[in-house]
């Protein structure tokens, strides 16, 4: 039987794939691209908010990881290079796996 922390580690990889499945196929126009230009986000902010606030709770606030955090830049994010950008979610992913498989069932109670 899996642990508490297998759990959350499969789940983060399992949100992760659906994030890249999601943005699979799209240019940097579509995913720089926001519905409306006040209230709504780009598919690149909501990426870019996400794994900013999985480096957070996870690398910071579990990890002890410093990760600089500016949650305002995260909405004003544009990316031009959307396979850079696919590469960083995939290194905070590992990165979180990393951190998660390194806290014993204890530390996380």
């Amino acid at each position: 039987m899996g642990t508490e922390i297998d759990a959350y580690i499969e789940r983060l990889d399992a949100l992760g794939a659906e994030l890249r499945r999601a943005i699979h196929g799209m240019d940097s126009e579509e995913f720089n691209w926001a519905p409306l230009e006040a209230d709504t986000n780009s598919p690149c902010v909501l990426a870019t908010h996400m794994a900013g606030s999985e480096r957070f709770w996870i690398h910071q606030v579990l990890g002890g990881i410093e990760t600089r955090r500016d949650r305002d830049a995260e909405f004003e994010a544009v990316a031009s290079r959307l396979e850079e950008f696919k590469a960083l979610l995939v290194a905070v992913g590992n990165q979180s796996r990393e951190v998660l498989q390194g806290v014993s069932e204890a530390e996380l109670a």
